[in-house]
């Protein structure tokens, strides 16, 4: 194995600031008219609303650049591909009118996305469980992706993927099969619809996405955070607090379902939402050189955050902080870490290293311990209850393809 890339963790030592690149946006609302309503589910949404604030509470956070970058050791399976042949409502992200009938909600057709050509249910079982499945691709029906960022899995291993250019979220089975989606709806705004970037599910199995709507004229980037239930009712909202534009920013999210909060990641803040006392707590605030932006985030088992830094190329690390916003320690993880999980049965952290084309596994102080997968240019990533590896790819010109790709307990973990 060759440790190369490697660094041990490191305690930081001066003073940084983060950024973000832009978001999927070129332009920003679209509303939804009350005309022919031929699509529309027959749920009706919530639109309680939360506007919360919070004041803020600020600490000096440092940074030690690591030297080393991981190494590359494992092969990858051979990929198990699966198409849809299905077509649906256009994309998104234009500034446009929208009828409630291409918008709202659900889609309440029932598609499947088949991982392969098979014979039976039990041949399906016997080779979902062996096997990787691929599903997806560009478009904008049923099954198809337009930039597919965030993944969650649910503890009954429904997947859930947010389908930014096309303003939804896309819910499948585990096997890659398609079960419904749901528009990403903004409560109180007058059937405005974001981008969602990243989902995170709670305890009580509802559905956290967060997501920018862009204003044009002027130029205002508004980030939310929004509460849907599994079925994509909008149920509350809160506004990510911004107090300055410097372009597009993608915001990340993961739940904290021991202590029952929600936590974002906003340009170069950590925000801690607390549902059931309804305010928005500003956390702690990072400061790192120009350029330097987060990705993703989520917990380890002792509940401290963690969040992956892509630029630039040569300084891809982890980072890793307590609740209260000190530094802990950083690890390298070069080639630009985007998704990132952990383990609950270990705690090793699994990273999705996008330049590489590969996930990672570390152990939960950082130290390097194999490559895990390989796939065209990973981003989002996630584990379902029995073991899966649920990764999504990015579009890339003769590289990703807008896919999410199953990989079974085994060829993670081997066993």
């Amino acid at each position: 194995m060759d440790s190369k890339d490697t660094q041990n963790p490191t305690l930081s030592v001066d003073t940084i600031q983060i950024t973000r690149q832009p978001v999927c946006c070129s332009s920003g609302i679209t509303r939804t008219t009350m005309a022919d309503r031929h699509h529309m589910s027959t749920l009706t949404p919530s639109v309680d609303t939360i506007h919360t604030t919070g004041q803020p509470v600020s600490y000096s956070l440092g940074r030690t650049r690591p030297t080393k970058a991981d190494p590359l050791n494992m092969s990858s399976p051979t990929p198990f591909a699966a198409t849809t042949l299905t077509t649906g409502q256009p994309a998104c992200c234009s500034t446009e009118t929208t009828r409630m009938a291409d918008s709202l909600y659900m889609s309440t057709t029932r598609t499947t996305v088949s991982p392969a050509s098979r014979s039976s249910p039990e041949s399906l079982d016997a080779d979902a469980k062996s096997k990787k499945i691929a599903f997806g691709g560009q478009g904008s029906g049923p099954g198809k992706f337009h930039f597919n960022t965030g993944v969650a899995v649910s503890a009954n291993n429904e997947i859930f993927v947010t389908d930014l250019h096309n303003k939804r979220v896309q819910i499948f089975t585990i096997d890659g099969a398609f079960l419904r989606n749901f528009s990403t709806i903004v409560p109180g705004e007058e059937g405005t619809m974001m981008c969602p970037y990243d989902i995170a599910i709670d305890g009580k199995a509802n559905l956290w996405v967060v997501g920018n709507v862009v204003d044009l004229g002027p130029l205002r980037i508004r980030p939310y955070v929004v509460k849907y239930s599994q079925d994509g009712l909008p149920v509350t909202k809160f506004d990510i607090p911004a107090t300055s534009i410097q372009g597009p920013k993608r915001p990340t999210i993961t739940v904290d379902t021991r202590w029952d909060k929600i936590i974002v990641v906003y340009k170069d803040t950590v925000f801690t939402y607390v549902p059931d006392k309804g305010y928005f707590h500003q956390n702690f605030t990072k400061r790192q050189p120009l350029g330097y932006l987060v990705s993703y985030v989520t917990l380890d088992l002792a509940g401290n955050i963690l969040l992956t830094h892509d630029r630039p190329w040569d300084y891809g690390s982890v980072h890793v902080y307590s609740r209260n916003g000190q530094m802990l320690f950083e690890f390298s993880t070069k080639g630009g870490p985007r998704g990132i999980c952990v383990d609950p049965t270990t705690g090793n952290i699994l990273v999705a290293n996008w330049k590489k084309d590969r996930v990672v596994m570390f152990t939960s102080s950082g130290k390097f311990v194999r490559t895990v997968v390989k796939a065209s240019r990973p981003d989002g990533i996630a584990l379902g209850p029995d073991g899966h590896l649920v990764v999504n790819t990015a579009k890339v010109p003769g590289i990703g393809d807008h896919t999410v790709i199953v990989f079974p307990r085994h060829m993670v973990f081997g066993y």
